[in-house]
């Protein structure tokens, strides 16, 4: 038994969360391998096809212009924005399918988007763990890889997500471009140097969520108002966001009001300012159900999601901190209240 005690400790003490960071590196990359070896399958398909791509590759194979390829562009989102939809911004980037400029290089769509999507997760994750929590590096890969784990192999589509260039454009880079809005928002508050290029950042970041997709439109805003509230006490540099909020509810509000937006959803549908509480309400609601019914039953989430905790908690004991935390219990309210909130609503929601 001693033996056996002795061994276990110095397998501990070699053991360390550099190791395992590495370790955790080796494992994300093997699991991505395979999703990036089949996109050579991957192929051009449904929407990817209309909103004039044929014109858009004839001009091309005919010109090789640059120029002429932006105009049509324009005039494509143009037209889709009076005749189909609003999201302006994210219509204007699905014009450059692939395809129109080779008919093999649909296979990128997976190595173009997924920088995006591990960026602006990445990069909020390293700013909030390393910047403002302190956390060694090594803890900080960890989770890291932990939560681009979580991300990629529960993901609800997978093709959706990164191989249909239409799809992966409407939602994953919508909300990377969301990631990168609070990652430049937090630059812009707690680095006083580069504040009007990260500002700038957050502006543009913000623009594009405003015109696209709408399942973005919801997170965006709420989390920029929480970093309102969070931190106007600390600095009132922190009014400032009211810049890039405004610039997302002028974008938003040109995208949910344009005339496609009413050809596609019919006679009844339109803005409604009334109904905005009521949306955002909803949007919470189902995303937490979504959460409680899809993710908190699955035992290999969960069980991520405890090593994360047990590292983030480990990571953080005896460091202090510039900023406060007076309402542990308000916190603690709106965690763990969400759940509650959902169970006591479900049967509500269903009548």
């Amino acid at each position: 038994m001693e033996k056996m005690k002795k061994v276990l400790k110095q397998v501990g003490k070699w053991w360390d969360n550099r190791k395992i960071a590495i370790l955790m590196g080796v494992i994300f990359v093997a699991t991505m391998l395979p999703l990036l070896i089949v996109a050579r399958y991957s192929h051009a398909s449904a929407d990817d096809f209309g909103w004039n791509a044929a014109m858009r590759r004839e001009l091309w194979n005919d010109t090789h212009s640059v120029w002429q390829f932006l105009k049509l562009a324009v005039r494509n989102t143009v037209s889709m924005y009076y005749g189909w939809q609003g999201t302006f911004t994210t219509t204007f980037v699905q014009a450059f399918q692939p395809e129109i400029f080779h008919v093999n290089a649909y296979f990128i769509v997976p190595f173009l988007i997924m920088p995006f999507f591990f960026g602006g997760s990445g990069l909020l994750l390293h700013y909030v763990l390393r910047k403002l929590l302190k956390l060694d590096g090594p803890v900080c890969a960890i989770v890291t890889f932990f939560y681009f784990l979580i991300t990629v192999q529960f993901i609800p589509s997978t093709g959706e997500a990164f191989y249909w260039f239409n799809g992966a454009v409407a939602y994953t880079l919508a909300y990377s471009a969301a990631l990168f809005c609070l990652y430049f928002c937090l630059r812009f508050l707690f680095e006083d140097g580069k504040g009007k290029r990260n500002l700038a950042a957050a502006v543009f970041c913000a623009f594009f969520v405003g015109g696209g997709n709408y399942l973005s439109l919801v997170l965006l805003p709420v989390l920029l108002l929480l970093l309102l509230l969070l931190f106007f006490r600390r600095s009132r540099r922190t009014l400032w966001l009211l810049l890039p909020l405004g610039v997302f509810g002028v974008t938003a509000v040109m995208n949910m009001t344009a005339p496609g937006t009413n050809v596609r959803g019919g006679e009844d549908f339109g803005f409604d300012p009334a109904r905005v509480v009521y949306t955002v309400e909803k949007s919470v609601y189902n995303g937490l159900k979504g959460v409680l019914t899809d993710y908190l039953r699955n035992p290999v989430i969960v069980i991520c999601f405890v090593l994360i905790t047990l590292f983030l908690v480990a990571g953080m004991a005896g460091k202090k901190y510039e900023f406060s935390f007076p309402c542990p219990v308000l916190f603690a309210a709106i965690t763990f209240g969400g759940g509650i909130w959902v169970c006591m609503r479900q049967p509500i929601m269903r009548a």
